[in-house]
């Protein structure tokens, strides 16, 4: 708060020498002490009009402004850039947290529609086979869904698709989505539940 007060009370002092400085610029020069002779009567002419006759007086105060907009950048131009250079990078790293979270999602659903085009293109080839077998095919399936069609969101998530970091994040991410109750995965990656007779 001392801080702002003080560079308001700058601002003013500054406006106020800009102006002493300009009043004392434009004092007219001081008359000699020569005698100067009369100038002769003037004849005087009325002039009569039919309509309203105004005057305005403009005061121009732009040169002014213009200085005192000029000084204060010039003082304070260095603080003000640096504080909004640090708001700019802060809503860019807002932004960019943001824009990776979008991406993430935009993965885990190419990830669960791997896993449902898998299921249902192996579906009559997988029939007898047991649920070990069908789950590491359909993740297969799924890397290669995912590498195929997720190749420029991996790279906007700086993975390379073709990289076994990205296979490994693949698989990771396949194995979050059949483990969560909530993600709509293949009834075939369901475990096996037991009964128990009494």
């Amino acid at each position: 708060m001392k801080r702002i007060l003080f560079a308001a009370a700058l601002m003013v002092m500054a406006a106020f020498t800009l102006a002493a400085s300009r009043s004392v610029a434009q004092q007219p020069a001081p008359v000699s002490t020569q005698q100067i002779a009369p100038a002769p009567a003037a004849t005087q002419n009325t002039i009569t009009t039919t309509g309203p006759v105004s005057s305005t007086t403009k005061i121009e105060t732009g040169t002014l402004a213009g200085e005192v907009i000029l000084w204060v950048g010039a003082v304070f131009g260095t603080s003000i850039g640096g504080a909004l250079t640090a708001l700019i990078m802060r809503l860019l790293k807002n932004a960019g947290i943001q824009g990776s979270e979008i991406l993430r999602a935009r993965l885990q659903t190419m990830i669960v529609n791997g896993l449902n085009k898998g299921a249902a293109e192996a579906a009559d080839a997988l029939k007898d086979k047991g649920q070990i077998e069908v789950k590491n095919v359909l993740v297969a399936k799924t890397v290669d869904y995912v590498q195929k069609h997720g190749a420029e969101t991996l790279k906007e998530l700086g993975v390379d698709p073709n990289s076994n970091a990205a296979i490994d994040a693949i698989k990771a991410r396949i194995e979050t989505a059949i483990a969560d109750p909530t993600v709509p995965t293949p009834a075939v990656l369901a475990p096996a539940t037991e009964t128990k007779t009494a």
